[in-house]
């Protein structure tokens, strides 16, 4: 590994086959498909390292203890070859994060003779908070993290909107948006999705992803769209959550177009956004949420719920519905649906419009000294 130029850290968090084409996955491999040579250090993994990505389990079969995982992610950042250390973390455990930075950064192990190493923060969070309480803890910690990073990036602008309230003066502070995997996606055949008659969601089944404002809005279509059909992928995770949309679905007559295919491959997903037409995920709650951007990457037009960050959603080309909105939901779909061309052309023009991982990767690289 002394030939590893970028290390992307992964903290405290199992890295598992999901986080193998988004999160710290998906960005070592882009920071592979920019030409650097990237060291992912995951506290745990479970599965192998993604392609082009050298990768080290910090855990060597231990049960996880993060102060062992600290001294030996600072170990290995020693290496005089890295030029980048990239931290990934979301809103919890950030007072550990503090100190894992102002450790490597002020750490007596730094040869004054070795190159400097920029370290980048990066947030897996929108900037929400739930109490006061919570939210002069983070601007506290964040503070922190201003001084001992080089670079803090957010991932949405309206994330950054939020912390800038807080704060005085986050010049440090910046927006990269997440991008998608190229092993993800499938280049469009425009003339196949002209013809598909399936709206797709990806999403957990949780009462979160908001599946029964969709199954609401899909029966208010049914009896106009006849050869339409609704498929929910990904894993079921609330049971009884499920039960009430079966339910949903059969008391709108709509139970034959509903499929709910659980938990599937990655080869399986392409063919699933390959054979759709629409996608819409109305979720109540979102940070960023990537699989809007897997289906734009697709050539499918999008609709989406306002959570998250709607302005960025919308600079991306997605039409935006209120949160919890069948009724809206259901405008933005019929419109889509009665008209083909328009499904091309606002598919098109969200596929221009976002990036993958290495578009994200370069846009880290070039962040101004």
């Amino acid at each position: 590994m002394s030939d590893c130029d970028v290390a992307v850290y992964w903290p405290w968090r199992a890295f598992t086959e999901v986080h193998r084409k988004k999160d710290a996955g998906g960005l070592a491999q882009g920071f592979a498909a920019a030409g650097r040579v990237p060291l992912l250090l995951v506290s745990k993994s479970e599965v192998p390292a993604p392609g082009g990505v050298r990768l080290l389990d910090c855990s060597a079969g231990r049960a996880t203890d993060p102060w062992a995982e600290i001294r030996t992610v600072l170990a290995a950042l020693r290496s005089p070859s890295i030029r980048q250390v990239l931290v990934i973390r979301g809103s919890r455990r950030f007072f550990l994060v503090s100190l894992f930075a102002g450790l490597g950064r002020r750490s007596p192990l730094r040869s004054q003779h070795r190159p400097r190493q920029r370290w980048t923060l990066k947030l897996d969070w929108d900037g929400r908070t739930s109490t006061v309480a919570e939210s002069l803890k983070m601007s506290f910690l964040l503070l922190a993290c201003a001084q001992l990073f080089d670079d803090v990036v957010i991932e949405s602008s309206c994330g950054l909107e939020r912390i800038r309230r807080w704060m005085l003066g986050s010049a440090r502070f910046s927006v990269v948006p997440d991008g998608f995997s190229p092993h993800q996606v499938a280049d469009p055949d425009w003339r196949a999705l002209e013809k598909n008659r399936t709206v797709l969601c990806v999403a957990r089944v949780t009462p979160q992803k908001g599946i029964h404002v969709l199954l609401d809005a899909f029966a208010m279509l049914a009896r106009d769209f006849p050869d339409w059909g609704l498929r929910i992928v990904g894993p079921i995770e609330d049971t009884q959550y499920l039960d009430q949309l079966l339910q949903a679905a059969n008391s709108g007559a709509i139970a034959d177009r509903v499929k709910f295919t659980g938990s599937i491959t990655d080869d399986q997903l392409r063919g699933e956004y390959g054979s759709a037409a629409i996608f819409c995920l109305p979720s109540y709650r979102e940070s960023f949420g990537i699989a809007r951007v897997e289906a734009a990457a697709c050539g499918l037009p999008v609709v989406t719920s306002a959570a998250g960050c709607p302005r960025d959603m919308e600079r991306m080309g997605m039409i935006v519905v209120p949160i919890g909105d069948a009724a809206a939901t259901c405008i933005a779909l019929r419109r889509l649906m009665a008209d083909p061309q328009l499904r091309r052309v606002a598919g098109q023009r969200s596929q221009a419009l976002v990036g993958s991982w290495e578009k994200v990767a370069r846009e880290f690289l070039a962040l101004p000294a």
